[in-house]
């Protein structure tokens, strides 16, 4: 039984590090031109899914992503 209680112990870390990653974070950014002005309408969205988003008037976005998302960035005129 203690030895039991001993491997369950060494795995717990590995099993709660896995959910704290796969945990989803807002990430908030601002798309800027060459001179520093905001860009508004940009098309924000998550790698492989069909969640995003849009810059405001600002530049600014919002997106719920986890720690490992990769985000692409695109806009009418420039190369993603």
């Amino acid at each position: 039984m203690k030895k039991l209680l001993l491997i369950l112990a060494s795995l717990l870390p590995v099993f709660a590090g896995n959910f704290c990653l796969a945990q989803e974070n807002t990430v908030r950014g601002k798309i800027t031109g060459a001179n520093n002005e905001p860009l508004q309408g940009v098309n924000i969205q998550v790698k492989g899914s069909t969640r995003g988003t849009v810059t405001d008037a600002s530049g600014v976005f919002l997106i719920a992503a986890d720690a490992r998302s990769v985000l692409v960035i695109s806009s009418i005129g420039f190369v993603t």
